[in-house]
């Protein structure tokens, strides 16, 4: 058992430390292991064979997903689903480069009482809800000491490719997304987003 590899899922090496303590997953198990399989899965294109036989092995037993579907709610808390809610409305999808954009402008942000760490879960449920898309920005703007700019998650396609339009961009991948950050306004964002993306797309 290899807990260290890179090549394996968190799910995966969850589920064989369990499987060390005990011969098969205990039922009070099955769903929180199942919901980071379905959560993994929404950063992967195409997840691994073996993170798809683990999710079958478990579905196997009745999973109660308005249970799951409550849990998450209530760990993310209302005014997390409110600014998902904002930011689909304020979602649109690029055809010719075939990328989901979203902006989130400060007013959302503090109507919302928004936590930075809510900003990565938003980018992956658009991506989980918009397949269409091989890309997605997430951009929002954001005030420090009286000055607003604006930063952005870009992620999506295969390795190679986000690598390429991170290096691109002055950036670097950190899983299969990438931050930038210092714009001045989500216009200019837009425009050095958009070129690095088309030299990969078209």
């Amino acid at each position: 058992m290899k807990i260290t590899s890179k090549d394996r899922s968190l799910s995966n090496k969850i589920s064989d430390i369990i499987l060390a303590f005990y011969e098969e997953i205990p039922a009070e198990l099955k769903e929180p292991l199942w919901l980071l399989i379905k959560e993994e899965n929404k950063e992967s294109a195409h997840p691994r064979a073996e993170m798809l036989a683990l999710e079958e092995k478990l579905i196997q037993t009745p999973v109660n997903f308005e249970k799951i579907e409550e849990a998450k709610e209530a760990f993310f808390g209302q005014n997390f689903w409110k600014l998902l809610g904002r930011a689909l409305s304020r979602s649109e999808y690029e055809k010719n480069i075939r990328t989901i954009w979203t902006f989130l402008p400060q007013s959302d942000i503090q109507k919302t009482s928004m936590k930075p760490e809510w900003l990565l879960s938003i980018f992956r449920e658009i991506r989980n809800l918009r397949k269409e898309a091989k890309f997605s920005a997430l951009l929002w703007e954001e005030e420090k000491d009286g000055a607003r700019s604006v930063s952005a998650i870009v992620g999506g396609g295969e390795n190679g490719e986000l690598a390429g339009i991170a290096a691109a961009l002055g950036s670097a991948p950190a899983s299969n997304y990438f931050y930038l950050s210092g714009f001045k306004a989500f216009s200019e964002a837009e425009i050095k987003i958009r070129s690095g993306l088309k030299k990969f797309v078209l």
